[in-house]
């Protein structure tokens, strides 16, 4: 997104009015006055969806980092209603919205943005029934049982794509694994949060189809992992903060890969086993 849009952007947020469009009609002219309204308008009402959250004991209000330097993403959802919204606010309008969220907001108590660690996951007994919720760095550190979805993409030529883990990342940085991968969130089904993954991780957006389950156990490090598979003609976009490099592979050589876990994270070689051979 361009740097003076979002510059734009925060300079209107940090009013404490909201702005007029039609008594600065030649300010939001042409296209680029048009896209800075429209922006504007999308963070605007995030802003007040947060405020009126963060008033009501039944919504959950939860904020993370997509990784360093890539934005933060936002999540508030009422189970009762039926009610999700989630959006990825860009790095350059962060710091306002970590200060709204830092800070009590009218009506409500103080939301504060945790970090990874902080993030709140399901936990589940030994038959994948949710059982409660926990701080992922309890969940990691006492070795309760949780859920994860992991996506295969394939090519036309039936080669596999495998990431390597950002050096950022705070488990098995720098290992090969899976094409995409991640947590499912609270409320969360494993389908959603694969194509969830998949769309932050690689920017695709494909039919997925299942594959299989792998039970909890020391080799997902205590994850339910549901796997999927899908088939893409386009090249994917990697997450640079998630992401160190990625790379189509012949399945013979991904299997050669993943079982060594010198070199790939611990659970690629049990998703892989999933494959017919």
């Amino acid at each position: 997104m361009d740097p003076k849009t979002l510059t734009e952007v925060l300079d209107l947020l940090s009013m404490p009015q909201a702005f007029s469009r039609n008594q600065n009609l030649a300010r939001f002219s042409g296209d680029a006055g048009k896209r800075v309204w429209r922006l504007y308008r999308v963070y605007l009402s995030l802003l007040r969806d947060l405020e009126r959250a963060v008033g009501e004991p039944e919504t959950m209000v939860s904020a993370r980092g997509n990784g360093k330097g890539n934005g933060l993403r936002i999540e508030m959802a009422n189970h009762k209603l039926h009610w999700r919204r989630i959006n990825v606010v860009p790095q350059a309008l962060v710091p306002l919205f970590r200060e709204r969220l830092g800070r009590p907001l009218p009506g409500g108590k103080p939301v504060s943005v945790p970090s990874l660690v902080d993030e709140i996951l399901e936990v589940v007994d030994e038959n994948d029934n949710v059982v409660g919720t926990a701080r992922r760095g309890d969940i990691h550190a006492q070795g309760l049982l949780h859920r994860a979805a992991h996506v295969l993409v394939f090519d036309q030529r039936g080669r596999l794509y495998l990431q390597k883990r950002s050096m950022n990342k705070d488990t098995h940085p720098g290992k090969w694994t899976t094409s995409a991968s991640g947590h499912v969130d609270p409320g969360e089904d494993y389908q959603s949060a694969a194509r969830r993954e998949l769309a932050e991780e690689l920017g695709l957006e494909l039919d997925i189809d299942f594959v299989g389950l792998i039970k909890a156990c020391p080799g997902t490090e205590g994850e339910f992992t549901t796997v999927y598979r899908a088939v893409t003609n386009k090249e994917p976009r990697p997450n640079p903060e998630e992401i160190s490099r990625g790379e189509f592979f012949e399945l013979s050589e991904a299997r050669r890969l993943a079982a060594d876990k010198t070199k790939a994270a611990p659970c690629l070689e049990l998703v892989i086993k999933l494959l017919p051979v």
